[in-house]
């Protein structure tokens, strides 16, 4: 297949189509290229680049009776043409199999269309294709013992095409292959280098896809914060009445983070991590404040309840009380725990006092972290 001269009508509606999937404009974006598609010489190489786009549309769709009626007009076409528009309809067999979880299949496919890619000697095509076998191998159980070998030619052969978009899904699939392997630091460098490409796509989906990795590959490596940043960043850009398999999956993934009890909670002891997290002043760092920590959890454990200044020294400082040494000690550490947890200091909401000794104030929403439960 190849590029011939074409009408610059019909070579404009292809653009235009194929700007508007990009885009994110699915519903524009599948009239024009399926426009052209009606039109075009069968054996130009744009002709698969279209039904390409239109079927990755119908998948985001959720359009599954209009895909496989798709598919079957691409069979057609298929066995009618060249090697490369095999290898096109082997490579959708495969990715549809890899969709159903038939794994074997799905292999099989995709190596057909490898072989199919080769004769025409197509690069695209082989391109797509070993990007097939590769990720059949990412699904548990699944061994491929020549999947180096695949690696290394896709890395080859992507270098040589001039297609950023084939480049951001090879990164982002490396990056998919690293967390297989735990190897996170790997995986987020991956995803960082088809973050810093996918800017060359000028494709909104993809762009978006690329989001969505990041919060994908920081979930995978317990880094919860990040995570959550780009996982919300995704969910709130994306339109699921447009990019609904997408969306779906992105909220898969923010289901998965953990709890943010900091935000459940008026103030959260963590003892873990040696952190303090109060709803208004966020995180404090409590590393080496031992006595502060461990006044603070006497008064939490039981709020409500007064805890006198014999109980404070024998508890906290394991000594018997004696005023002269101890009163000053109790109100400075106290002072100093009511400057790093209370939103006003001088008007104290949390620690509060009564005449039987200081308490912990019985209102507010509270949560003590144990070691051996964090994780």
């Amino acid at each position: 297949m190849q590029n011939g001269p074409i009408d610059p009508k019909l070579l404009k509606i292809y653009e235009l189509g194929q700007s508007l999937y990009k885009q994110g404009d699915f519903v524009a974006g599948l009239q024009y290229l399926t426009q052209f598609c009606q039109t075009v010489d069968l054996t130009d190489n744009r002709f698969s680049e279209a039904i390409f786009s239109r079927l990755r549309i119908l998948t985001e769709m959720n359009r599954h009776d209009d895909r496989i009626r798709l598919e079957s007009e691409l069979l057609e076409t298929s066995l009618r043409s060249e090697d490369q528009g095999l290898a096109t309809f082997y490579y959708l067999k495969g990715y549809n199999f890899l969709s159903e979880q038939k794994l074997n299949l799905s292999s099989e496919y995709f190596e057909k269309a490898l072989a199919e890619a080769i004769k025409s000697d197509s690069r695209v095509t082989m391109v797509q294709a070993l990007f097939g076998c590769v990720f059949v191998s990412l699904h548990p159980g699944y061994e491929d013992p020549g999947l180096e070998s695949k690696i290394k030619k896709l890395d080859l052969l992507v270098a040589e095409v001039d297609r950023p978009d084939l480049l951001v899904s090879v990164l982002a699939l490396k990056a998919d292959l690293a967390l297989k392997v735990g190897d996170d630091a790997k995986a987020i460098y991956f995803a960082w280098e088809a973050y810093d490409k996918v800017k060359f796509t000028k494709n909104n989906f993809l762009s978006l896809s690329i989001i969505a990795k990041l919060g994908h590959v920081y979930l995978m490596a317990k880094k919860y914060d990040e995570a959550k940043i780009y996982l919300e960043l995704a969910h709130r850009s994306l339109d699921a009445s447009v990019y609904k398999r997408l969306s779906v999956g992105v909220e898969q993934l923010l289901g998965q983070l953990p709890e943010d009890t900091s935000k459940k909670y008026d103030l959260v002891l963590d003892e873990k991590n040696h952190l303090i997290h109060e709803k208004n002043k966020g995180p404090i760092d409590m590393k080496n404040q031992f006595i502060l920590m461990d006044l603070l959890k006497l008064l939490m454990a039981n709020p409500g309840v007064p805890v006198s200044k014999e109980q404070l020294v024998e508890q906290i400082w394991h000594q018997k009380y004696d005023p002269k040494i101890h009163d000053n000690s109790i109100y400075v550490t106290i002072k100093r725990i009511r400057n790093l947890i209370e939103p006003n200091p001088n008007q104290s909401v949390y620690i509060l006092r009564n005449r039987d000794g200081y308490l912990f104030c019985q209102d507010k929403k509270i949560c003590i972290t144990p070691k051996e439960t964090l994780q």
